[in-house]
């Protein structure tokens, strides 16, 4: 008797890119801190590459939406009732979009008004994963936000 013996592989893969020296500056009339609560408000998210970003330019063209909830709202809007979790800490914002989607962003400070921001973007359905770093600085009013290096599994 003859037996067949398959044998899976399975290869993990991961690719790092850097973004060109994009920075966006949005106003910030507090000018105190970062917070993950300004991130929910003000992330100019259609700013830089991310799965949110994609349906940007189709739903607002050159006009900017009223933060990443518009997006989401709008992206999900025609699905029968997604389920949309928010959770807020002192460093932390993580929006999940039941069993379909996954975001986070962790905040750490990196010196004088000056912070590291870490976005992940997971597909909970796919197999899209992908995490940038942002270095992110308060100054008159305005944040600024250069985007990092980004690692894509």
């Amino acid at each position: 008797m003859k037996s067949i013996v398959c044998v899976a592989a399975v290869i993990i893969s991961m690719s790092t890119s850097y973004a060109n020296e994009s920075s966006v500056s949005v106003e910030n009339p507090s000018d105190l801190s970062f917070t993950p609560l300004l991130i929910l408000q003000k992330w100019p998210i259609c700013s830089f590459s991310s799965s949110l970003g994609q349906p940007c330019g189709t739903r607002w063209g050159n006009k900017a939406p009223n933060g990443i909830l518009e997006v989401i709202i709008s992206q999900f809007a025609e699905d029968a009732t997604p389920r949309l979790q928010i959770e807020i800490s002192n460093t932390k914002l993580e929006i999940t979009i039941e069993d379909e989607w996954y975001y986070s962003f962790e905040v750490s400070p990196s010196g004088d008004r000056q912070y590291s921001v870490i976005f992940t973007d997971d597909a909970l359905a796919g197999t899209y994963l992908s995490q940038t770093e942002y270095s992110v600085h308060l100054n008159e009013g305005m944040i600024f936000i250069n985007e990092g290096a980004t690692e894509t599994w």
